[in-house]
């Protein structure tokens, strides 16, 4: 059963969205605990599946929080509750699951408690990670992943079967992704180990014959963590 947390600094809000959690996981052992700042949640000892996040906390910016939570969980689904439009985009540019504006209704809660079962994240075998692109909540499975394209002010995420985009800055999604088998070839661009099928010079060649920049600085790092990625996948 997932752990929730309310962060806000008006207990009636943190009251509310209790409330609406727990009718709403109602024949489930749910726990939803509340903080009235973000640094209190940081000092929590509990790991915590989603967290409803209020963006005005006093002296604390819930945008601030949510950077440090991501830090110290790749996993944690962040929903930003705010009547501010303007922190939307870089909401979402840290990947925040959601983003709920005020005036807060209980139909609004219930869809995203809803939306967040569905993909069922706590509970999936097969490793993904749970973006907001342009098109959409998307989840998109590591294995599928060929690799990243940061241009345009945009990264790209190409796929075996689709290319997703959204805002934000690409080594903020190489943070999820380092330890997972992907290594960062050139300052643009992102690429899964797995679809390697040659690195020649100043290129790497995917298994679909994909050629993509191996720039200079990168290139070291590169080949050493593809051939230690290539040593555990073999043993393991």
């Amino acid at each position: 059963m997932p752990n929730i947390a309310v962060v806000d600094d008006e207990e009636p809000m943190q009251s509310y969205l209790k409330e609406i959690c727990l009718d709403f996981y109602k024949d489930k052992a749910v726990t939803v605990d509340c903080f009235t700042d973000g640094s209190l949640l940081l000092e929590s000892k509990n790991r915590y599946d989603l967290i409803f996040l209020d963006i005005e906390l006093g002296i604390d910016n819930g945008i601030d929080i949510a950077r440090k939570l991501r830090e110290k969980d790749k996993q944690v689904q962040i929903i930003i509750v705010s009547g501010f439009e303007k922190y939307k985009t870089v909401a979402y540019a840290i990947h925040c699951f959601d983003y709920l504006d005020k005036p807060v209704t209980p139909q609004k809660i219930t869809y995203i408690l809803q939306e967040f079962e569905d993909y069922a994240v706590f509970e999936e075998k097969e490793d993904h990670i749970i973006l907001r692109v342009l098109e959409g909540m998307k989840k998109i499975y590591i294995s599928s992943i060929r690799y990243i394209e940061y241009r345009e002010r945009k990264v790209f995420i190409y796929t075996t079967s689709a290319t997703y985009s959204l805002y934000g800055k690409i080594y903020e999604l190489f943070e999820l992704l380092r330890e997972r088998g992907f290594g960062q070839s050139h300052r643009a661009y992102i690429i899964n180990f797995r679809k390697v099928s040659l690195i020649k010079g100043r290129e790497v060649i995917l298994n679909d014959s994909t050629h993509l920049p191996l720039s200079k600085s990168k290139k070291k790092d590169f080949i050493e963590q593809y051939e230690r990625f290539e040593v555990m996948r073999r043993h393991g």
